[in-house]
């Protein structure tokens, strides 16, 4: 009887301590569980927080980027200017024409060979040239009917060319001079195959007659 006794509190203080080392074990596990699970939260929060970080790192440059490039483009301030092969001056062109002076009394027409230059295809430039050609006395005295009478303005449009002119009054000639003065202006103009007809503007205005005289054509066409 002493024995049974005996055997059953052994057996009982066996399933008691097997009792509590499994729970010992449970609560060992959950704990680790607990850690396990509070350092994944704390990691996903530290990943989020780098990610977060990350996104606001890369927007940034995106920004900084965009600004970078922005600066880089060119500028329309301008109008779109032409490049540094553009602001070149265009090549100089040089050509023999004929230019017309009249003898000292007034006689005759006298025609002469002149060499010009003006900016290679500026037809406007090459006119001009051509009148201050006719402003100048001829080599063998020959003297220029246009010398003192002031250009204010030259166009080309469509193959008429306008001319303004200022005439003072010491530049003004009587009827014979008025005709040679039209015909050294008309010839002259006349030998470039852009112009076909003259239109001829004293201070800007249509007038009747260039000096008093002659009646004035508007425009002078080519013959």
């Amino acid at each position: 009887m002493k024995q049974t006794v005996t055997t059953r509190m052994l057996f009982i203080s066996i399933l008691l301590l097997l009792s509590l080392t499994a729970a010992a074990c449970g609560t060992k596990e959950n704990v680790n569980n607990s850690t396990a699970s509070a350092g994944g939260e704390q990691q996903n929060q530290s990943d989020s927080a780098t990610n977060t970080n990350t996104g606001e790192t890369v927007g940034t440059e995106g920004s900084t980027n965009a600004d970078s490039n922005g600066a880089n483009q060119p500028s329309n301030t301008d109008g779109g200017q032409s490049n540094s092969d553009g602001e070149e001056a265009a090549a100089e062109k040089q050509i023999t024409i004929k230019a017309y002076f009249t003898d000292a009394e007034l006689l005759e027409l006298q025609e002469q060979e002149r060499q010009i230059a003006y900016p290679s295809g500026d037809a406007v430039a090459m006119l001009k040239a051509a009148y201050a050609s006719l402003q100048l006395d001829g080599t063998n005295q020959e003297v220029s009917l246009w010398k003192t009478i002031e250009l204010l303005d030259l166009k080309i449009s469509e193959g008429t060319v306008t001319l303004d002119v200022h005439i003072p009054d010491e530049a003004r000639l009587g009827a014979p001079g008025e005709m040679m003065a039209i015909e050294a202006l008309t010839k002259t103009m006349f030998q470039f195959d852009a112009v076909s007809n003259i239109e001829l503007l004293v201070d800007g205005k249509q007038v009747e007659s260039l000096m008093g005289h002659e009646t004035l054509e508007h425009p002078i066409v080519k013959p």
